[in-house]
């Protein structure tokens, strides 16, 4: 959930703690450089139920593991029952979270957005 430096300075250069999960992003797995929205091989298994032949075993196993937490309903991915939103989404959604909840610190705005959405880092 990090923002763009420049956004930083308007919400504190506090680094937000990871949600703790069973995303296998959290255990430094190949996908952890890549967002689920990017991850493509992974995008395609969830949207319509099958892998590219071209994906090797290793490869297939990643994707599978990554998938069993996520769910594509409605034109969006779920991480179990959180909406993950799309990567342009996120600065935007922080300042719209920020601003509803009648400008609370960053701490509470923080507890809201885990509360409803996922995303890694």
């Amino acid at each position: 959930m990090a923002l763009a430096a420049q956004e930083m300075s308007e919400f504190g250069d506090h680094e937000l703690s990871p949600i703790e999960s069973d995303d296998e992003e959290d255990h430094g797995v190949k996908s952890s450089c890549v967002d689920i929205w990017e991850d493509t091989d992974c995008l395609t298994l969830l949207k319509g139920g099958v892998l590219l032949d071209a994906v090797d075993f290793e490869e297939s196993k990643r994707i599978r593991k990554r998938a069993n937490n996520y769910c594509w309903k409605e034109q969006k991915f779920f991480f179990k029952a959180l909406l993950v939103p799309k990567p342009e989404e996120r600065v935007s959604l922080v300042r719209w979270m920020h601003e509803d909840l009648g400008h609370f610190g960053e701490q509470r705005t923080l507890a809201e957005i885990r509360r409803r959405y996922f995303w890694h880092n």
